[in-house]
């Protein structure tokens, strides 16, 4: 049997997804506004990103990980990672304790053995509540929030498998598990990018499969930024991804369509899928650990070539929001807008997929 398993979102891949629950309607329209109203304010602070230690996040999580059903933990430890691991279950710390990564493997099988119906897909409702849920019983010691900070629902997938063998049968596609993946507010403001999130996975009946969080906790520096205007914020966006596809338009850009709500046509074959602002959190492993938690605007855009056979490729990667944005090393659009031929670069400044 040739398997497929694929997670799909249920809402909030594009400007103009569907959306079926409040927390994930103020994502979308949060998004929406960015086109027209960029950062939304005209001051943003500055934020330095603070942790802990990996053994406090091990200590932390041990009894959320290991229930009733595991065995012993064993702990493997190397310079970058501290590994918790027992009956088919394991769980990774890294860096300095703000990420971490679980996944319980036997979990699945335990749902099946019960009488789980695989096709029986939670309700968005039911997702968000149950995240909430786990989040308030087994990861309250390491998902604060500090004042002003709130934690949001931002997006939902769900995981479906289907596959064919040899002699041609087919098992029609059933959604397995549900994701739900949170963000953090300050001050009405999202954190975007790959810092600040909580991704869990769940099992149609409820049960925890995965999760994966990547959660710091943010002190202000006293130092702000004055954000730029929308349109030179989406200009930015352009020149960006034109260097990378190596075909940089000069085309204006119409607000008018971006507020439809529509994918924003950049020229040269760019069209805009998503553009959202706040604070631009790269992730533990992304980011320069010298560097501030800044304002940004993530975007999301696609590149077709045409021709007898037409590609796509999709481009994703955040610009900096304020007009002198501070240094960053592994920023690539920092460096990139700073070069006055932006055409002209050494390599490609960020990764691309290509469908």
């Amino acid at each position: 049997m040739n398997s497929k398993t694929m997670f799909f979102a249920a809402g909030l891949l594009g400007s103009a997804a569907a959306v079926h629950a409040a927390g994930f309607q103020r994502a979308d329209e949060r998004a929406l506004a960015s086109l027209t109203q960029g950062f939304g304010s005209t001051q943003a602070q500055v934020l330095q990103r603070m942790g802990g230690t990996r053994d406090e996040a091990v200590a932390a999580l041990r009894p959320a990980v290991c229930p009733g059903h595991c065995t012993a933990a064993q702990r493997e430890m190397d310079a970058q990672r501290s590994r918790l691991q027992g009956n088919g279950w394991h769980l990774d710390v890294f860096g300095d304790g703000t990420l971490a990564e679980f996944a319980d493997d036997r979990q699945h099988e335990r749902a099946h053995a019960q009488g789980v119906d695989a096709a029986q897909a939670m309700s968005q409702q039911a997702l968000e509540t149950a995240g909430r849920a786990y989040i308030a019983r087994s990861l309250a010691s390491v998902i604060t929030l500090g004042p002003g900070e709130a934690l949001v629902a931002e997006a939902t997938y769900s995981r479906v498998d289907g596959g064919s063998d040899a002699a041609g049968h087919v098992d029609a596609p059933k959604t397995t598990a549900n994701r739900i993946v949170f963000t953090r507010e300050l001050d009405g403001v999202p954190v975007v990018g790959n810092g600040s999130k909580v991704i869990l996975t769940f099992l149609n009946d409820g049960s925890l499969e995965s999760f994966r969080y990547d959660w710091p906790r943010y002190v202000a520096t006293g130092r702000t930024q004055a954000p730029l205007a929308a349109s030179t914020l989406l200009q930015r966006v352009q020149r960006v991804v034109g260097a990378r596809v190596g075909a940089v338009s000069a085309q204006s850009i119409d607000l008018a369509s971006a507020a439809s709500g529509s994918p924003l046509d950049l020229g040269a074959g760019i069209a805009l899928q998503r553009f959202e602002c706040g604070y631009y959190d790269a992730g533990l492993l992304s980011r320069d650990a010298s560097a501030p938690v800044q304002a940004g605007c993530a975007y999301h855009a696609l590149h077709t070539i045409g021709g007898e056979l037409p590609t796509t490729a999709g481009y994703s990667g955040a610009v900096p929001a304020a007009q002198k944005p501070m240094p960053d090393a592994r920023w690539p659009e920092v460096a990139l807008l700073g070069n006055a031929n932006p055409a002209n670069t050494n390599g490609d400044p960020g990764s691309a997929t290509r469908d």
